[in-house]
């Protein structure tokens, strides 16, 4: 995506710019992985003159894109790297935009943040899109496949503690299926068993 690609695409659309034009936050993500600090710069620009919103939800009813909050992940990502995401996930509002963007990320000190996270909190719901569970579906992605990364051997440990302690109290069987998936990033001796 050239530079200027993306004030164009916040300036197209149907609806109000505050909807965000046609900018979905796939473009933000690349923008920010792709630009750095002048990046986050524009996307900081774009949201404040376009009136992104926060809330998906307006008073008429209408449902709407969270532009905002993917644009201050990625604004973030873009200043400050992995280290200002591992820092936003601590808030809940922010916590999946900032996993969304760690599994774009795609390096070791991304597994790293979503380990350390996962270890740090648990499941406030047994809803997917409850934070520990969207970054445990996350570490599948990134370590799972056969070009995913391959974790050192103390991080593939943790992992496995991680994933079995997670098992044994998971109370669905979507929880129970993204465990096993997520073990498969663990290949350590008795993750088998």
């Amino acid at each position: 995506m050239k530079f200027n690609d993306l004030a164009r695409k916040a300036a197209k659309g149907s609806g109000p710019p505050s909807y965000g034009g046609s900018v979905y936050p796939e473009d933000l993500i690349r923008f920010s992985l792709a630009y750095g600090a002048v990046g986050a710069d524009e996307i900081e620009r774009l949201s404040e003159q376009h009136g992104w919103h926060e809330d998906g939800l307006l008073e008429d009813g209408t449902r709407v894109m969270l532009l905002a909050r993917w644009a201050a992940v990625c604004v973030a990502y873009g200043r400050g790297g992995v280290a200002s995401l591992q820092y936003l996930l601590t808030d809940r509002t922010l916590a999946t935009f900032a996993i969304a963007v760690l599994e774009e990320v795609r390096t070791e000190s991304c597994v790293t943040a979503l380990l350390d996270y996962c270890m740090s909190t648990t499941a406030v719901s047994d809803e997917p899109d409850d934070p520990f569970w969207r970054a445990l579906g996350a570490l599948n992605a990134l370590t799972s496949f056969d070009d995913g990364l391959v974790p050192p051997q103390d991080q593939q440990e943790k992992l496995g503690d991680l994933v079995i302690e997670t098992f044994a109290s998971a109370t669905t069987s979507h929880q129970q299926t993204l465990c096993l998936c997520a073990l498969r990033g663990a290949p350590i001796e008795g993750s088998l068993e």
